[in-house]
């Protein structure tokens, strides 16, 4: 372990915040994949809800953005029986090539090479325990990608996360809806990612934040049966929270406007936990590599901050700069995919369904 904390909230405005969901489908491909309705009205209801960005991530497809201020392509990438998926933020193109049975830890590892070899863009593990299509054991040795997505309806993934930090993975959080019915209120403005981006330039202001790791993940643990305009009333009070989260050599503090309970954990566990306070501190424990932040108000919103982690220079190492060791050693050629006979069939399914309706759109 370093000796240098990093803290990514360090000298960030947070009245400047955008409420973004990144994951979420329609109709598409002919209603071959699982989706309801258009992306208008994915655009209406989640504007009714106050997101500031709305992104719909197709399996394998880049649609046009959902409203023009949107910054970069959002898509999913993964047709396999686990549901080893992952979301891929500001990529040109497609990456195509998967394999259709049971993931092995390698093959998890060579999509990610693939997926990583455009190093602007942002490579996300997508609900990482659904159907097992991402291990706890995976967790300590996969690399390679930037963020997990922690938190979606009925499902909490924070402990990936802290097999991932444990084991010296820098990576950062997201939380989405993953809707597949927009019409259906219980399946939207469930989970979201608070962006602070006051310090970025206005284009990919989103995009820089993300890499920076200034996100939090947001549980609102809405009553399933409420209507839009009462889950907009939740949501809109993520603006006005936070007051800072600072770093004074070893000593943390973090403070909010209204009284919350604040919990501090680590890679051991909970540090400690207070209640109905507006600010705390903490002096960064020594035998900790990470500490992080989850806060929770008085009506059962829970917000989880990314790690202050120790390094050695102040610096988090960037998945870009590994990407481009990992991926030269990783050969793509037709020999490889000839070996590896269930990537090459579903790599052949999936150009077979995108020549299709590119002809029936025709």
């Amino acid at each position: 372990m370093g000796t240098i904390l990093n803290n990514p909230y360090q000298n960030v405005d947070f009245s400047k915040t955008e409420i973004v969901n990144f994951h979420g489908h329609t109709k598409t491909w002919g209603g071959l994949t699982n989706g309801k309705h258009t992306q208008a009205l994915a655009s209406k209801r989640y504007d009714s809800l106050g997101y500031t960005q709305t992104y719909l991530s197709q399996y394998h497809k880049i649609e046009k953005p959902v409203r023009a201020e949107n910054e970069f392509s959002v898509y999913e990438h993964g047709i396999n029986v686990k549901k080893t998926h992952q979301l891929i933020l500001g990529n040109k193109d497609v990456v195509w090539k998967d394999y259709l049975l049971p993931q092995n830890r390698h093959q998890k590892q060579h999509i990610l090479n693939l997926l990583a070899s455009d190093t602007n863009n942002i490579v996300v593990l997508n609900h990482p325990g659904i159907r097992g299509g991402y291990t706890l054991d995976d967790m300590k040795y996969l690399q390679n990608y930037d963020m997990i997505e922690v938190l979606r309806p009925n499902g909490n993934f924070m402990a990936y996360l802290d097999t991932a930090l444990s084991y010296g993975h820098p990576v950062s959080i997201m939380a989405n809806d993953d809707f597949h019915n927009v019409a259906n209120n219980k399946e939207i403005g469930n989970c979201l990612t608070i962006v602070y981006t006051a310090n970025e330039k206005k284009r990919y202001s989103v995009l820089l934040s993300l890499k920076k790791r200034r996100t939090a993940a947001v549980q609102l643990n809405q009553n399933p049966n409420s209507n839009l305009s009462e889950r907009a009333a939740k949501i809109s009070r993520l603006h006005k929270l936070i007051q800072r989260i600072s770093l004074a050599k070893d000593t943390i503090t973090i403070a909010v406007n209204e009284p919350m309970q604040m919990t501090w954990k680590g890679h051991i566990g909970c540090i400690k936990t207070v209640k109905e306070k507006t600010i705390d501190t903490l002096i960064f424990p020594d035998t900790e590599s990470y500490v992080r932040l989850e806060l929770t108000t008085h009506d059962s919103i829970v917000i989880f901050f990314n790690p202050i982690i120790r390094t050695r220079d102040d610096k988090i190492p960037s998945r870009a700069s590994l990407a481009s060791i990992y991926t030269k050693k990783d050969n793509t050629s037709l020999a490889i995919l000839i070996s590896s006979p269930f990537m090459l069939l579903t790599t052949l399914l999936l150009f077979l369904v995108k020549s299709l309706f590119k002809k029936k759109e025709r």
